[in-house]
């Protein structure tokens, strides 16, 4: 018998190796298997209450269970609130896990030092935790997430780890994307970070993000018209296919630059709806015609 805490076992107390329950969506075959907390209400409520109710608590973890642990490669358990004890037994259960969500989960900055044993990682989501810059070191700085290509961090460099509601989007940005050890991630999400034109540039000038295929620095970003010329004049985001740019501030000169851009060439989404309104968007049909020239799909 295994003992865990019961914000774990409440996850784990439903899979069966050939059958899928409620709350849980797994993978078909034995070698794979995929967990997931189900979004109904019911569930949830139940979790929770388990979870608040039990933060120290034990559960014995029956054998056959624990024997398919090394199994499981997938785990969601975004919207569950979890602290240390959790992520600790996580990564010691489950050292194979390859995809990852934690996405509202209250995560704080030293908490990220607990996922340094996930070897395997490759995807990572970490939206909506108020980590800030410490937090994002820990994650720069961890050699074994090195196989990490899908990462998404939206809502997490914007305030301070202490909650003093400082902006500190832009710094923490520069250590993420100059970070040798993310140097293979495919997709990245930095939505809702407060980077701005100096994050952004910072990304562009990075020879770590060369192998960037999908990018989304949308909404709360502050990038106006220098940092969309930083992106396009870039060498090291030639590969990308997808940029979101939503919610910016980038002017229809902006626009035309990323359109035009010799280095974008890869390029075949580019989203730049809810653009601030004092920017003038009478040209929407010209920069769509120049966009349908470079078989380019743009939202304005």
């Amino acid at each position: 018998m295994m003992n865990i805490p019961f914000c774990l076992m409440a996850l784990l107390f439903f899979i069966s190796p050939n059958v899928a329950l409620n709350g849980i969506i797994k993978s078909t075959t034995q070698k794979s298997i995929s967990l997931r907390v189900d979004r109904d209400t019911q569930f949830n409520k139940k979790l929770r209450a388990i979870v608040e109710a039990s933060r120290n608590g034990r559960f014995s973890l029956p054998d056959e269970l624990y024997a398919m642990r090394k199994s499981i490669v997938q785990i969601d358990l975004s919207m569950i609130p979890l602290k240390a004890q959790h992520l600790k037994t996580l990564v010691r259960l489950f050292p194979n896990i390859r995809s990852l969500n934690l996405a509202n989960t209250h995560l704080l900055c030293e908490h990220i030092t607990y996922l340094r044993g996930l070897h395997d990682l490759t995807s990572l989501n970490l939206d909506n935790n108020s980590m800030g810059t410490a937090g994002v070191e820990a994650l720069a700085n961890s050699k074994n997430l090195k196989n990490l290509t899908d990462l998404s961090f939206a809502g997490v460099l914007g305030y301070s780890c202490r909650y003093t509601g400082l902006h500190r989007g832009t710094e923490g940005a520069k250590i993420l994307v100059n970070s040798k050890n993310l140097e293979n991630l495919r997709s990245l999400n930095l939505s809702r970070n407060f980077i701005g034109n100096d994050g952004a540039k910072a990304l562009a000038n990075s020879k770590y993000m060369k192998n960037l295929r999908d990018l989304d620095l949308g909404a709360y970003n502050l990038i106006g018209d220098k940092g969309a010329k930083a992106i396009a004049n870039s060498m090291n985001l030639g590969n990308l296919r997808s940029l979101n740019l939503r919610d910016s501030y980038i002017s229809n000169e902006g626009v035309k630059v990323l359109i035009n851009s010799v280095h974008l060439n890869n390029l075949t989404r580019l989203d730049l709806l809810y653009r601030d309104p004092s920017i003038k968007t009478k040209d929407k049909k010209a920069l769509k015609k120049l966009a349908r020239a470079r078989k380019l799909r743009l939202r304005l």
